[in-house]
């Protein structure tokens, strides 16, 4: 065996233990990098719906996952995967080598159909996020509509399209007004209708839907403490009046009849006025114990117009001429115990 091939020998072993000497201490540094950064402590902010237990299932789901530098670095764009359906998005702090931060942003729950063996909840794409036995507050329950088998993370299944589009548009629109019925009734003709503590909104067939709940987000306001029916079934973008059935308080026995309806009571107009024991109009006008426009005009124990107009004890007009005790015209004339004449005659 020659020198050279003795050196090269030499060469190779040295490398060889180079190699192992490396792997050894990169093997050392990653069941550290296991020892240290495992997952012990986790905050979990965000969840409305679901529990803390619940989301940390769904984000440590697997061994890599257990390891807080692979977590913080899965998330760091907080994108969700396929994994995690129900949340469209996840942000993980590092807090320390064993504690981390798990914040989530959940789909949310803008409806559900109740089946005979579970509420079905849908986000605003119509998509199935939650089967339970629970029905949670601030979320409408539809009624009047058939589904297929749920199926979680699959859409809602209606045989008619048309009525998963207008239930989805709907439902979705009413949050983005933060308007949330307790109940969103379909008939037999798809005509809408929806129902809160005391009051019912009939929205007709889904025509003109967003302007009708455009509208009703500026009447609902002035709406507290009434009881009645609103009837928005024949709205168009050129309505001017909307009428309100008020319900009044009979007085009989516990076990007489029930609350009757009136359409005295009250008349919403599409701006948001409303005639009600005082009348209002959305433009700032309002009828009452004295009546009040809103471009300065007012009726009461003494009418006003904004025009500098006003009518009481004595009627004054803007364009100077006043009618009392005695009258008076703006043009110089004064009739009263005396008639004067702008010309100078009295």
């Amino acid at each position: 065996m020659t020198k050279a091939n003795n050196r090269r020998k030499k060469r190779k072993g040295e490398k060889w233990k180079l190699g192992l000497g490396t792997a050894g201490i990169l093997l050392t540094i990653f069941l550290v990098v296991l020892a240290v950064f495992h997952v012990r402590t986790i905050e979990v902010t965000g969840n409305l719906y679901l529990t803390e237990q619940e989301v940390r299932d769904m984000i440590i789901s697997d061994t890599f996952s257990s390891n807080s530098l692979y977590l913080t670095w899965k998330y760091r764009n907080s994108e969700t995967d396929n994994t995690l359906p129900s949340l469209s998005a996840v942000d993980i702090t590092l807090l320390s080598p064993s504690h981390v931060r798990i914040h989530i942003c959940e789909k949310k729950r803008i409806g559900y159909i109740k089946t005979e063996q579970q509420n079905v909840y849908f986000d605003k794409e119509g998509y199935i996020i939650e089967c339970s036995g629970e029905e949670k507050e601030g979320i409408p329950e539809i009624t009047g509509i058939t589904i297929g088998t749920p199926v979680l993370y699959e859409k809602v299944s209606i045989e008619d399209p048309e009525i998963l589009e207008e239930m989805i548009d709907l439902t979705k629109i009413l949050d983005e007004r933060s308007i949330i019925p307790g109940q969103i009734a379909f008939d037999e003709d798809n005509n809408m209708t929806l129902i809160f503590d005391k009051v019912t909104v009939e929205l007709g067939t889904s025509e003109y839907l967003e302007e009708k709940i455009t509208n009703l987000a500026g009447i609902f306001a002035h709406m507290e403490g009434l009881s009645g029916t609103l009837k928005m079934d024949d709205f168009t973008p050129d309505t001017k009046r909307i009428r309100f059935k008020q319900k009044e308080e009979v007085a009989t026995p516990a076990d007489a009849q029930p609350q009757s309806e009136s359409d005295s009571d009250g008349t919403y107009y599409g701006d948001g006025s409303y005639y009600g024991d005082g009348t209002y109009y959305g433009d700032g006008s309002y009828y009452g114990d004295g009546t009040y426009y809103g471009d300065g005009s007012y009726y009461g124990d003494g009418t006003y117009y904004g025009d500098g107009s006003y009518y009481g004890d004595g009627t004054y007009y803007g364009e100077g001429s006043y009618y009392g005790d005695g009258t008076y015209y703006g043009d110089g004339s004064y009739y009263g115990d005396g008639t004067y004449y702008g010309d100078g005659s009295y």
